[in-house]
């Protein structure tokens, strides 16, 4: 199984993607292929393929890493929306990103943890 452990956008940030994916796509109509809004995410970390034991032992780790906040409130990083870029040169890229700015330390520090817990 290929995973990734990412962080859900807000329902502001995404629907601004899905209106400058649309802009985009109206521009670029053969070479983009937007990303359905409830798909869109912030990847924290890449892990590749993960397969039995090792996801079961993964699991556990983040469990650990990242215990549910009481109440199960969800955790909250103060981050904004940033300018956008693309993988490889702007003429030549079917990818665009958006950037993220704000918090970036606390970002970063969850980041970490999921490095520590993955490792």
């Amino acid at each position: 199984m290929r995973l990734f452990l990412a962080i859900e956008p807000p329902a502001p940030w995404r629907e601004a993607a899905a209106r400058a994916a649309a802009a985009l796509a109206a521009r670029c109509p053969d070479s983009l292929r937007p990303v359905r809004p409830e798909r869109l995410h912030l990847t924290l970390r890449f892990l590749g393929e993960v397969g039995g034991q090792r996801s079961a032992a993964l699991r556990a780790a983040l469990r650990e890493a990242f215990p549910a906040p009481p109440g199960g409130a969800p955790v909250e990083v103060a981050l904004e929306l940033a300018p956008a870029g693309t993988f490889g040169p702007p003429a030549r890229t079917s990818v665009v990103w958006l950037g993220v700015g704000g918090g970036l330390g606390a970002l970063d520090a969850l980041a970490a943890r999921a490095d520590a817990a993955a490792a």
